[in-house]
């Protein structure tokens, strides 16, 4: 999602496929690889990259649909 951090209605859920990437929620930092998930409440600062040199692929989902 880039350098900015988001903030919206909802909740958000996924599942990585393959490879790796960053996830920060609130300031913290989280790494999250293959065969590993994550879920969120929206209103809370968040954002997604992929600072690695490898693809990541993942399940995302968002309630309600927003994007």
């Amino acid at each position: 999602t880039g350098g900015d951090m988001y903030v919206h209605e909802g909740e958000e859920a996924g599942y990585v496929l393959q490879g790796k990437f960053e996830l920060t929620v609130d300031g913290e930092i989280y790494i999250i690889g293959p065969g590993e998930g994550y879920y969120f409440d929206s209103r809370r600062e968040h954002r997604f990259r992929n600072p690695f040199d490898e693809e990541c692929r993942l399940v995302s989902c968002t309630t309600p649909a927003d994007f």
